[in-house]
């Protein structure tokens, strides 16, 4: 009990050290930045606009440029649909086109997707573009990266210890509330999934590629054994593309966003990891601003690889990966962005008679998910903040004694928060 105690207590003191840390860094990121004509551009917005992008040094703007799922495209946020046909206006005088435009009504935004003029940079395309229209927000139209849930199918049951870490019950939680799932595309038919209420829409236009991280994803959070009486709501966002194969653009994500916040969705998993973009961090702030907890997987580029997004953006639930002896997989990014950890190296998924281990953050960030659906009292948290303050009180410390860049909290096991 006294071990119990003293966790919780480090957990809210935790808790309110991390948002003052936050802070600062925001405060200082954005001094540094001030003096930057790269960065000026970035954060060039109307006076009448309320969103502030937490943008990273320009040197890891930069070395992230190139990961788009298409060169020639540029997003752009409005604040109304008025501003929206000033700026298509504007710009179609400029030799922009329009690809397409979507008016995001959950959100409070409008969301276009412009292919920028021959011969002009995505960097200048943004600054033209910002300037011509006061308070919107425009970026290139990052990639985010799905990884293969791995290979090496086995027989029979396997060694499942993801269970056993968390303090799962063998016959599940019940959970009666929707999980959204931003992710390549669920398998609706799969056996594993075989009774649960699942909502599918696809936001690629065609062209999904043969990754089933979704379905291994949806079956984290409600396959046999682990949420009853859940609805999973899913977004296929992942699809290939003109620059880069087996990826999620923005613009994607960003509607699947506005269709979960539609939907009433209030809890999310993307288990996707790319670069700093300011289109997915104004969504992000918006959709978090109206109660939605997002949990998203930390990446897995390495422990020296700069913060990948949306796991780092503040308000983020961000999750690491850890093995049966719960040390940290030497694939996760770290940082002080990190929240949790929890199981995700050689996870075994059952498939039939058989199935296979899997590995990865993006295996990982589910259980928690999963963690916080099968607690009321966190799931129905008002905001991200308080929902964190809550797991942190029953984390598990891993790493240095409180919180620290490679575990965050710790381990957040279940510890009988649980309606069988």
């Amino acid at each position: 009990m006294d071990q119990m105690n003293r966790v919780a207590a480090a957990g809210d003191q935790n808790v309110w050290a991390d948002q003052i840390r936050i802070g600062i860094r925001a405060m200082r990121l954005k001094q540094s930045l001030l003096g930057m004509a790269f960065g000026a551009s970035l954060l060039a917005l109307g006076a009448c606009e309320m969103f502030q992008p937490a943008t990273p040094p320009a040197p890891q703007i930069e070395a992230d440029a190139g990961d788009v799922v298409d060169d020639r495209e540029i997003v752009v946020l409005a604040r109304t649909s008025a501003s929206a046909l000033s700026l298509m206006q504007k710009s179609a005088a400029r030799g922009y086109a329009l690809k397409y435009r979507e008016e995001l009504e959950d959100l409070d935004l409008v969301l276009l997707v412009l292919t920028i003029p021959a011969n002009m940079r995505g960097d200048a395309a943004i600054r033209e573009l910002e300037s011509l229209e006061p308070g919107v927000s425009a970026g290139v139209n990052h990639a985010y990266h799905v990884p293969s849930p791995g290979a090496g199918a086995t027989a029979g049951g396997g060694r499942d210890y993801a269970g056993k870490l968390l303090e799962w019950p063998a016959g599940g939680c019940r959970a009666d509330l929707t999980i959204g799932i931003i992710d390549a595309a669920v398998d609706t038919s799969d056996p594993g999934l075989a009774g649960v209420s699942i909502s599918a829409r696809d936001f690629t236009g065609g062209g999904q590629p043969g990754s089933d991280h979704g379905t291994v994803t949806a079956k984290i959070l409600a396959g046999g054994g682990r949420l009853s009486g859940v609805r999973l709501q899913a977004a296929a966002v992942v699809s290939d593309h003109r620059m880069a194969r087996a990826a999620a653009g923005v613009d994607s994500i960003v509607r699947a966003i506005d269709w979960m916040k539609g939907g009433g969705v209030r809890l999310v998993n993307i288990s996707l990891a790319g670069p700093y973009n300011k289109i997915l961090d104004r969504a992000l702030s918006a959709a978090i601003a109206k109660g939605m907890i997002v949990i998203a997987a930390a990446g897995n580029t390495g422990p020296t690889s700069p913060p990948r997004y949306p796991a780092a953006f503040d308000g983020v639930i961000a999750v690491t990966a850890i093995d049966v002896e719960r040390r940290i997989y030497d694939g996760a990014v770290q940082g002080e962005q990190i929240d949790f950890a929890a199981p995700g190296v050689d996870v075994f998924v059952p498939a039939g008679t058989g199935g296979r281990y899997v590995t990865g953050t993006s295996i990982a960030a589910p259980f928690v998910a999963a963690r916080i659906a099968a607690d009321p009292n966190i799931a129905s948290a008002r905001t991200s903040a308080d929902a964190i303050r809550a797991l942190a009180r029953s984390a598990q410390d891993l790493g240095a004694a409180g919180r620290d860049a490679v575990y965050g909290y710790g381990l957040p096991a279940l510890g009988g928060h649980c309606t069988p």
